[in-house]
Protein backbone atom coordinates (compact mmCIF):
# COMPACT_ATOMS: atom_id res chain seq x y z
CA UNK A 1 0.00 0.00 0.00
CA UNK A 2 2.81 2.50 0.85
CA UNK A 3 4.67 1.32 -2.56
CA UNK A 4 1.33 2.41 -4.53
CA UNK A 5 1.10 5.64 -2.72
CA UNK A 6 4.77 6.30 -2.89
CA UNK A 7 4.33 5.94 -6.89
CA UNK A 8 1.11 7.62 -6.82
CA UNK A 9 3.03 11.00 -5.45
CA UNK A 10 5.61 10.51 -7.98
CA UNK A 11 3.26 10.51 -11.06
CA UNK A 12 1.56 13.31 -9.68
CA UNK A 13 4.79 15.26 -9.51
CA UNK A 14 6.07 14.54 -12.96
CA UNK A 15 2.60 15.10 -14.26
CA UNK A 16 2.74 18.75 -12.66
CA UNK A 17 6.40 19.28 -13.77
CA UNK A 18 5.36 18.10 -17.39
CA UNK A 19 2.49 20.78 -17.46
CA UNK A 20 4.26 23.45 -16.18
CA UNK A 21 7.50 22.81 -18.70
CA UNK A 22 5.08 22.89 -21.80
CA UNK A 23 3.01 26.01 -20.31
CA UNK A 24 -0.10 24.22 -20.00
CA UNK A 25 -1.55 26.35 -17.70
CA UNK A 26 -5.43 25.68 -18.74
CA UNK A 27 -5.00 21.76 -18.31
CA UNK A 28 -2.82 22.31 -14.66
CA UNK A 29 -5.36 24.31 -13.11
CA UNK A 30 -8.76 22.13 -14.23
CA UNK A 31 -6.66 18.82 -12.84
CA UNK A 32 -6.63 21.09 -9.53
CA UNK A 33 -10.07 22.51 -9.56
CA UNK A 34 -11.67 19.25 -10.56
CA UNK A 35 -9.89 17.87 -7.42
CA UNK A 36 -10.98 20.40 -5.31
CA UNK A 37 -14.32 19.96 -6.56
CA UNK A 38 -14.56 15.74 -5.88
CA UNK A 39 -13.27 17.32 -2.43
CA UNK A 40 -16.26 19.35 -1.78
CA UNK A 41 -18.68 15.90 -3.24
CA UNK A 42 -17.33 13.65 -1.09
CA UNK A 43 -16.71 15.92 2.24
CA UNK A 44 -19.41 18.50 1.99
CA UNK A 45 -19.22 18.80 5.83
CA UNK A 46 -16.39 19.55 6.00
CA UNK A 47 -16.22 22.19 3.47
CA UNK A 48 -19.03 23.92 4.52
CA UNK A 49 -18.04 24.14 7.95
CA UNK A 50 -14.49 25.51 6.78
CA UNK A 51 -16.41 28.54 4.70
CA UNK A 52 -18.56 29.00 7.52
CA UNK A 53 -15.40 29.69 9.41
CA UNK A 54 -14.00 31.54 6.58
CA UNK A 55 -16.89 33.54 6.97
CA UNK A 56 -16.79 34.35 10.91
CA UNK A 57 -13.43 35.13 10.06
CA UNK A 58 -14.42 37.92 8.28
CA UNK A 59 -17.03 39.24 9.63
CA UNK A 60 -15.86 39.19 13.04
CA UNK A 61 -12.17 40.46 11.96
CA UNK A 62 -11.90 41.71 8.97
CA UNK A 63 -14.64 43.28 7.91
CA UNK A 64 -15.38 45.64 11.30
CA UNK A 65 -11.77 47.74 10.89
CA UNK A 66 -12.00 47.22 6.55
CA UNK A 67 -15.33 48.69 6.13
CA UNK A 68 -15.40 52.03 7.92
CA UNK A 69 -12.08 52.79 7.45
CA UNK A 70 -12.19 52.24 3.50
CA UNK A 71 -15.21 55.26 3.42
CA UNK A 72 -13.65 57.46 5.77
CA UNK A 73 -10.14 56.73 3.44
CA UNK A 74 -12.67 57.19 0.30
CA UNK A 75 -14.16 60.61 1.38
CA UNK A 76 -10.33 61.74 2.71
CA UNK A 77 -9.38 60.89 -1.19
CA UNK A 78 -12.85 62.63 -3.10
CA UNK A 79 -11.78 65.79 -0.89
CA UNK A 80 -8.05 65.93 -2.25
CA UNK A 81 -6.62 64.62 0.87
CA UNK A 82 -3.40 62.95 -1.03
CA UNK A 83 -2.32 65.93 -2.54
CA UNK A 84 -2.26 67.34 1.42
CA UNK A 85 -0.64 64.60 3.07
CA UNK A 86 1.80 64.50 0.29
CA UNK A 87 2.64 68.38 1.06
CA UNK A 88 2.92 67.47 5.13
CA UNK A 89 4.04 63.84 5.15
CA UNK A 90 6.19 63.56 1.91
CA UNK A 91 9.45 64.79 2.42
CA UNK A 92 9.31 62.56 5.74
CA UNK A 93 8.13 59.51 4.69
CA UNK A 94 8.09 58.62 0.81
CA UNK A 95 11.15 60.82 -0.18
CA UNK A 96 13.96 58.88 1.94
CA UNK A 97 12.00 56.06 0.13
CA UNK A 98 12.91 56.76 -2.93
CA UNK A 99 9.30 57.82 -4.00
CA UNK A 100 7.12 60.70 -4.72
CA UNK A 101 5.51 62.86 -2.34
CA UNK A 102 2.18 61.35 -3.77
CA UNK A 103 2.96 58.01 -2.46
CA UNK A 104 2.91 59.00 0.61
CA UNK A 105 -1.04 58.24 1.05
CA UNK A 106 -0.81 54.85 -0.11
CA UNK A 107 2.17 54.31 2.24
CA UNK A 108 0.00 55.84 5.39
CA UNK A 109 -3.03 53.77 4.68
CA UNK A 110 -0.95 50.46 4.56
CA UNK A 111 0.80 50.92 8.04
CA UNK A 112 -2.70 51.98 9.19
CA UNK A 113 -4.99 48.97 7.38
CA UNK A 114 -2.55 46.71 6.15
CA UNK A 115 -3.45 44.26 3.12
CA UNK A 116 -4.53 44.81 0.49
CA UNK A 117 -5.61 48.36 1.04
CA UNK A 118 -2.18 49.89 0.16
CA UNK A 119 -1.69 48.23 -3.04
CA UNK A 120 -5.41 48.98 -3.73
CA UNK A 121 -4.26 53.05 -3.67
CA UNK A 122 -1.17 52.70 -4.96
CA UNK A 123 -3.01 51.59 -8.51
CA UNK A 124 -4.99 54.41 -8.21
CA UNK A 125 -2.25 56.73 -7.65
CA UNK A 126 -0.62 54.85 -10.77
CA UNK A 127 -4.30 55.47 -13.06
CA UNK A 128 -3.98 59.10 -11.75
CA UNK A 129 -0.48 59.53 -13.20
CA UNK A 130 1.47 60.35 -10.01
CA UNK A 131 4.13 58.17 -10.82
CA UNK A 132 5.96 56.35 -13.06
CA UNK A 133 5.73 52.47 -14.20
CA UNK A 134 9.24 52.20 -11.67
CA UNK A 135 8.24 53.81 -8.95
CA UNK A 136 4.45 51.57 -9.03
CA UNK A 137 6.47 48.62 -9.05
CA UNK A 138 8.75 49.94 -5.92
CA UNK A 139 5.64 51.41 -4.18
CA UNK A 140 3.32 47.89 -4.85
CA UNK A 141 6.28 46.31 -3.19
CA UNK A 142 6.63 47.93 0.36
CA UNK A 143 2.82 49.71 0.44
CA UNK A 144 1.91 45.73 1.14
CA UNK A 145 2.20 45.34 4.73
CA UNK A 146 0.41 43.54 7.85
CA UNK A 147 -1.72 46.11 10.33
CA UNK A 148 -0.67 47.09 13.65
CA UNK A 149 -4.70 46.06 14.50
CA UNK A 150 -3.56 42.55 13.33
CA UNK A 151 -0.10 41.90 14.73
CA UNK A 152 -0.82 43.67 18.42
CA UNK A 153 -3.95 42.33 18.63
CA UNK A 154 -4.64 39.07 16.45
CA UNK A 155 -1.80 37.70 17.06
CA UNK A 156 0.54 38.90 19.58
CA UNK A 157 -2.55 39.45 22.21
CA UNK A 158 -4.99 36.51 21.03
CA UNK A 159 -2.82 33.86 19.81
CA UNK A 160 0.51 34.36 21.38
CA UNK A 161 -0.99 36.31 24.39
CA UNK A 162 1.61 38.63 24.68
CA UNK A 163 0.84 42.53 23.35
CA UNK A 164 5.05 42.83 23.70
CA UNK A 165 5.59 40.29 21.05
CA UNK A 166 2.75 42.11 18.80
CA UNK A 167 4.43 45.51 18.85
CA UNK A 168 7.78 43.46 18.51
CA UNK A 169 6.31 41.74 14.78
CA UNK A 170 5.13 45.13 14.10
CA UNK A 171 8.89 46.63 14.61
CA UNK A 172 10.03 43.50 12.53
CA UNK A 173 7.39 43.80 9.52
CA UNK A 174 8.00 47.94 9.32
CA UNK A 175 11.64 47.60 9.43
CA UNK A 176 11.84 45.05 6.42
CA UNK A 177 9.73 47.22 4.78
CA UNK A 178 12.56 50.08 5.26
CA UNK A 179 15.21 47.55 3.94
CA UNK A 180 13.02 46.38 1.04
CA UNK A 181 13.10 50.29 0.02
CA UNK A 182 16.79 50.30 0.21
CA UNK A 183 17.35 47.40 -1.55
CA UNK A 184 14.65 48.25 -4.46
CA UNK A 185 16.71 51.92 -4.68
CA UNK A 186 15.65 54.57 -7.42
CA UNK A 187 15.96 57.65 -7.73
CA UNK A 188 12.95 59.48 -7.77
CA UNK A 189 12.74 62.47 -10.42
CA UNK A 190 10.03 65.08 -10.37
CA UNK A 191 7.57 64.88 -12.65
CA UNK A 192 6.80 67.30 -15.81
CA UNK A 193 3.32 67.80 -14.54
CA UNK A 194 1.13 67.07 -11.69
CA UNK A 195 -2.23 65.30 -11.45
CA UNK A 196 -4.68 65.05 -9.27
CA UNK A 197 -5.40 62.07 -7.64
CA UNK A 198 -8.79 60.53 -7.18
CA UNK A 199 -10.70 57.67 -6.34
CA UNK A 200 -14.09 58.54 -6.70
CA UNK A 201 -15.24 61.46 -9.48
CA UNK A 202 -16.51 64.11 -8.20
CA UNK A 203 -17.19 67.86 -8.89
CA UNK A 204 -17.02 71.20 -6.60
CA UNK A 205 -21.04 71.09 -6.67
CA UNK A 206 -21.05 67.47 -5.29
CA UNK A 207 -22.35 67.54 -1.69
CA UNK A 208 -21.29 65.76 1.23
CA UNK A 209 -24.32 63.05 0.63
CA UNK A 210 -22.88 62.30 -2.94
CA UNK A 211 -19.61 61.82 -1.64
CA UNK A 212 -20.36 59.33 1.14
CA UNK A 213 -23.07 57.41 -1.53
CA UNK A 214 -19.98 56.35 -3.56
CA UNK A 215 -17.73 56.08 -0.74
CA UNK A 216 -19.78 53.37 0.65
CA UNK A 217 -20.58 51.85 -2.84
CA UNK A 218 -16.59 51.25 -3.17
CA UNK A 219 -16.07 50.25 0.41
CA UNK A 220 -18.92 47.02 -0.13
CA UNK A 221 -17.24 46.11 -3.43
CA UNK A 222 -13.66 46.19 -1.82
CA UNK A 223 -14.50 44.48 1.49
CA UNK A 224 -17.06 41.41 -0.47
CA UNK A 225 -13.95 41.15 -2.55
CA UNK A 226 -11.71 40.34 0.63
CA UNK A 227 -14.21 38.59 2.37
CA UNK A 228 -14.75 36.09 -0.82
CA UNK A 229 -11.21 35.50 -0.74
CA UNK A 230 -10.89 34.52 3.12
CA UNK A 231 -13.97 32.14 2.65
CA UNK A 232 -12.22 30.08 -0.57
CA UNK A 233 -8.79 29.88 0.76
CA UNK A 234 -10.61 28.13 4.20
CA UNK A 235 -12.08 25.78 1.80
CA UNK A 236 -8.61 24.99 0.34
CA UNK A 237 -6.64 25.01 3.33
CA UNK A 238 -9.64 22.71 4.63
CA UNK A 239 -9.32 20.38 2.06
CA UNK A 240 -5.65 20.33 2.12
CA UNK A 241 -5.08 19.94 5.54
CA UNK A 242 -7.17 16.52 4.87
CA UNK A 243 -5.81 15.32 2.13
CA UNK A 244 -3.49 12.14 2.08
CA UNK A 245 -0.51 13.26 0.41
CA UNK A 246 -0.23 16.44 2.37
CA UNK A 247 -0.16 14.43 5.66
CA UNK A 248 2.44 11.83 4.15
CA UNK A 249 4.64 15.00 2.97
CA UNK A 250 3.97 16.20 6.56
CA UNK A 251 5.26 13.44 8.31
CA UNK A 252 8.41 13.14 6.01
CA UNK A 253 9.34 16.42 7.18
CA UNK A 254 8.40 15.64 11.10
CA UNK A 255 10.58 12.79 10.51
CA UNK A 256 13.87 14.86 10.12
CA UNK A 257 13.15 18.14 11.92
CA UNK A 258 12.92 18.90 15.49
CA UNK A 259 8.95 21.36 14.48
CA UNK A 260 6.00 19.80 15.79
CA UNK A 261 3.34 18.41 13.33
CA UNK A 262 1.29 21.41 13.91
CA UNK A 263 4.30 24.14 14.06
CA UNK A 264 4.82 22.55 10.66
CA UNK A 265 1.20 22.32 8.90
CA UNK A 266 1.18 25.77 10.24
CA UNK A 267 4.47 26.90 8.75
CA UNK A 268 3.34 24.77 5.27
CA UNK A 269 -0.48 26.35 5.29
CA UNK A 270 0.58 30.01 6.34
CA UNK A 271 2.09 30.02 3.09
CA UNK A 272 -1.01 29.37 1.58
CA UNK A 273 -3.32 31.75 3.94
CA UNK A 274 -1.29 33.84 6.93
CA UNK A 275 -3.91 34.08 9.83
CA UNK A 276 -4.77 30.52 9.89
CA UNK A 277 -1.10 29.71 9.73
CA UNK A 278 0.06 31.82 12.52
CA UNK A 279 -2.44 30.22 14.50
CA UNK A 280 -1.61 26.75 14.68
CA UNK A 281 2.29 28.13 14.88
CA UNK A 282 1.68 30.11 18.12
CA UNK A 283 -1.19 26.54 19.26
CA UNK A 284 2.04 24.65 18.55
CA UNK A 285 5.41 22.85 20.10
CA UNK A 286 7.78 25.02 19.36
CA UNK A 287 10.51 27.40 20.86
CA UNK A 288 9.31 30.46 21.51
CA UNK A 289 12.07 32.49 19.11
CA UNK A 290 11.84 29.72 16.29
CA UNK A 291 8.10 30.53 16.04
CA UNK A 292 7.94 33.87 16.68
CA UNK A 293 10.42 34.22 13.51
CA UNK A 294 8.19 32.01 11.68
CA UNK A 295 5.33 34.17 12.39
CA UNK A 296 6.85 37.29 11.56
CA UNK A 297 7.86 36.00 8.11
CA UNK A 298 4.33 34.91 7.25
CA UNK A 299 3.42 38.44 8.52
CA UNK A 300 5.69 40.07 5.96
CA UNK A 301 5.53 37.61 2.87
CA UNK A 302 1.34 37.63 3.67
CA UNK A 303 0.72 34.29 1.83
CA UNK A 304 -0.92 33.45 -1.10
CA UNK A 305 -4.56 34.58 -0.39
CA UNK A 306 -3.38 37.77 0.25
CA UNK A 307 -1.36 38.07 -2.86
CA UNK A 308 -4.19 36.99 -4.66
CA UNK A 309 -6.35 39.89 -3.47
CA UNK A 310 -3.46 41.76 -4.36
CA UNK A 311 -3.52 40.41 -8.02
CA UNK A 312 -6.79 41.31 -8.40
CA UNK A 313 -5.79 45.35 -7.91
CA UNK A 314 -2.56 44.51 -10.37
CA UNK A 315 -3.64 42.04 -12.97
CA UNK A 316 -4.67 44.68 -15.39
CA UNK A 317 -1.19 46.39 -15.29
CA UNK A 318 1.94 44.79 -17.67
CA UNK A 319 4.67 46.85 -15.77
CA UNK A 320 3.47 44.52 -12.40
CA UNK A 321 5.23 41.04 -12.56
CA UNK A 322 3.29 38.89 -9.61
CA UNK A 323 6.34 36.57 -9.87
CA UNK A 324 8.56 39.09 -9.13
CA UNK A 325 6.17 40.55 -6.04
CA UNK A 326 5.75 37.04 -4.80
CA UNK A 327 9.90 37.05 -4.79
CA UNK A 328 10.38 40.80 -3.37
CA UNK A 329 7.56 39.17 -0.50
CA UNK A 330 9.61 35.85 -0.07
CA UNK A 331 12.65 38.12 0.16
CA UNK A 332 10.90 40.81 3.04
CA UNK A 333 10.01 37.59 4.94
CA UNK A 334 13.27 36.40 5.09
CA UNK A 335 14.03 39.90 6.47
CA UNK A 336 11.48 40.01 8.75
CA UNK A 337 12.50 36.64 10.41
CA UNK A 338 16.17 37.92 10.84
CA UNK A 339 15.53 40.99 12.48
CA UNK A 340 12.77 39.36 14.83
CA UNK A 341 15.35 36.34 15.90
CA UNK A 342 18.64 39.06 16.36
CA UNK A 343 15.59 41.55 18.50
CA UNK A 344 14.57 38.61 21.00
CA UNK A 345 18.08 37.51 21.10
CA UNK A 346 19.02 41.01 22.60
CA UNK A 347 15.82 41.37 24.06
CA UNK A 348 16.10 38.10 26.43
CA UNK A 349 19.02 35.84 25.10
CA UNK A 350 19.21 33.91 28.48
CA UNK A 351 16.55 31.34 28.46
CA UNK A 352 13.67 31.29 26.21
CA UNK A 353 10.56 29.30 26.13
CA UNK A 354 8.11 27.57 24.31
CA UNK A 355 5.21 28.75 23.76
CA UNK A 356 2.93 26.38 26.29
CA UNK A 357 5.97 27.79 28.71
CA UNK A 358 7.25 24.66 29.59
CA UNK A 359 10.31 23.44 27.44
CA UNK A 360 13.09 26.65 28.04
CA UNK A 361 16.18 26.58 25.61
CA UNK A 362 19.54 28.81 26.32
CA UNK A 363 20.91 30.27 23.69
CA UNK A 364 23.89 31.62 22.66
CA UNK A 365 23.56 34.64 20.90
CA UNK A 366 27.12 36.00 20.13
CA UNK A 367 27.92 33.24 17.73
CA UNK A 368 24.88 33.95 15.63
CA UNK A 369 25.37 37.56 14.77
CA UNK A 370 28.36 37.63 13.11
CA UNK A 371 27.23 34.76 10.25
CA UNK A 372 23.22 36.65 10.26
CA UNK A 373 24.91 39.77 9.54
CA UNK A 374 27.53 38.99 6.41
CA UNK A 375 24.23 36.65 4.97
CA UNK A 376 22.05 39.72 5.37
CA UNK A 377 24.78 42.04 3.79
CA UNK A 378 25.52 39.82 0.86
CA UNK A 379 22.15 38.67 0.28
CA UNK A 380 20.54 41.95 0.22
CA UNK A 381 23.72 42.90 -2.19
CA UNK A 382 23.05 39.74 -4.46
CA UNK A 383 19.45 40.50 -4.46
CA UNK A 384 19.49 44.45 -5.62
CA UNK A 385 21.73 43.51 -8.47
CA UNK A 386 20.29 40.51 -10.26
CA UNK A 387 16.74 40.84 -9.19
CA UNK A 388 15.74 44.46 -8.37
CA UNK A 389 17.59 46.61 -11.01
CA UNK A 390 15.03 49.06 -11.52
CA UNK A 391 15.81 51.72 -14.02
Amino acid sequence: MKLLLFITIILIVILLFYLLKSNRVNVLMTIVLTYFIISFILNPTLCIESSINGAKLFFTSLFPSLFPFIIITNILVAYDGVNIYSKFLGPLISRPLGLPSEASFPLIVSMLCGYPLGAKYSCELYDSGNINSSEFSKLISIASNSSPLFLIGSVGTSMVGNTRVGYLLLFSNYMSCIFMAIILKHKYKEPTSKFKFKTIKMSKHNNLGTVLKSSIENAITTTLNIGSYVVMFSVILAIIKNNVVFNIVLNKIYMISSLSKDSLSGIILGLIEVTNGCYLISKGDINYVLGLCFISFLCAFSGLAIIAQIHSFTHKYKEISIIKYVIRKAIQGIISFIITFVSLLFLNHKTLFTFSNKTPLTISFKSYIPILLLLFIYFSHYVSKKLFDVS
